[in-house]
């Protein structure tokens, strides 16, 4: 992608460093001492966040 974005004006959503990120060994997220020790209660649950997230995506032109 970063080849095809070379003399482009957009970034491309999925690229070098995305890619490294996204595989990255042990990726995994926990929230469960942040809910204990700070009392955190997220606002949203992980299927509203992605649907949220996909329409923001498309409303952007980026999907």
């Amino acid at each position: 992608m970063d080849f095809i974005y070379l003399n482009s004006k957009n970034t491309p959503t999925l690229n070098k460093e995305k890619m490294a990120e996204l595989t990255a060994i042990n990726w995994a997220c926990n929230i469960d001492s942040a809910k204990q020790d700070l009392g955190y209660a997220p606002k949203f649950n992980l299927e509203k966040g992605l649907i949220d997230t996909v329409k923001w995506y498309k409303a952007n032109n980026w999907l």
